[in-house]
């Protein structure tokens, strides 16, 4: 469907390059037909330039005898040797089928006429044979450019997956990357937080070194101010035992000198109550006697 390339055809007046006959004899350089996996054609050529280029060579001719359908390659790559090359009719060749003039003899006044529309129109009868030849693998050269470009677009289209793929996993790998930007942030935030409360707590624990300092050296002198003290109050107590010890023997001496004193005293206040009944006892009976007197002096 694409149109073809325009195919410069060689002229009289340039230089033709040396060319020489492949022999049976001489290895011919090992053409391999293009895969899909291993492209066949250079593809920094572009579609005018690839024809031309594998025209103009004789790994093209391999090339396009590869992919070509003919049989008789060799004889008709022979033919044209020997028909454009004037250095290789002297060489020799195989027995063949007889060649057939392609410039078959002219009139005269058709010679004539011919020099002049050559003059004018670039000559294409001396060409004709080799455009023969790129007919038959013509087709063959556009189904391997068309595979060429099928693999060429198909490469592209994996390289674009790749490239989707790896614009995702980049995209994915930025937001991961932000996502742990932030995090770092947050954590190097809550490190300096932890460095300010780590330095508050060390200023805390240097004070509180300081005060626990303080406090032990208090706490020794109470201790000591204890111990004086404890000493002072045991000789104090061992004192005071020793004062209640005597006053309680003084004590038990006075009571019981006390009570003796009060024994003795309630005898003798026994003694003076058993005299008092006694006397009562007297003083009612001489009582009753006056009173018996009286009455008898009385009545008397």
């Amino acid at each position: 469907d694409q149109p073809r390339p325009p195919t410069s055809l060689p002229s009289k007046d340039q230089p033709r390059p040396p060319t020489s006959l492949p022999s049976e004899d001489q290895p011919r350089p090992p053409t391999s037909l293009p895969s899909e996996d291993q492209p066949s054609l250079p593809t920094s050529l572009s579609s005018e330039d690839q024809p031309r280029e594998y025209r103009r060579s004789a790994e093209g001719m391999d090339y396009l005898e590869q992919f070509g359908s003919f049989k008789e390659s060799v004889l008709r790559k022979q033919s044209l040797y020997l028909k454009f090359d004037p250095l290789m009719r002297e060489s020799p060749k195989k027995a063949g089928a007889p060649t057939v003039s392609i410039n078959p003899p002219r009139p005269a006044a058709l010679v004539q006429n011919h020099t002049r529309l050559e003059s004018l129109v670039p000559p294409t009868s001396t060409e004709e044979a080799i455009i023969d030849v790129l007919k038959y693998s013509q087709k063959d050269m556009d189904a391997a450019i068309a595979r060429v470009r099928g693999q060429r677009e198909r490469d592209r289209a994996q390289a674009q997956a790749k490239l989707n793929s790896a614009l995702a996993e980049k995209e994915q790998v930025s937001q991961e990357l932000s996502a742990l930007d932030s995090s770092f942030s947050e954590l190097f935030k809550r490190l300096e937080k932890y460095k300010v409360a780590l330095g508050s707590y060390k200023k805390n624990e240097e004070t509180l070194k300081g005060c626990a300092q303080e406090y032990l050296v208090r706490i020794r002198k109470e201790e000591q101010r204890y111990q004086t003290l404890k000493s002072y109050t045991e000789e104090k107590i061992s004192k005071a035992n020793e004062e209640t010890g005597e006053v309680r023997s003084r004590l038990k001496a006075e009571v019981s000198g006390l009570q003796a004193q009060l024994r003795r005293e309630q005898l003798k206040s026994q003694a003076l109550e058993s005299n008092y009944d006694q006397k009562v006892k007297e003083v009612v009976e001489l009582t009753n006697l006056c009173d018996e007197l009286i009455a008898k002096v009385q009545t008397g």
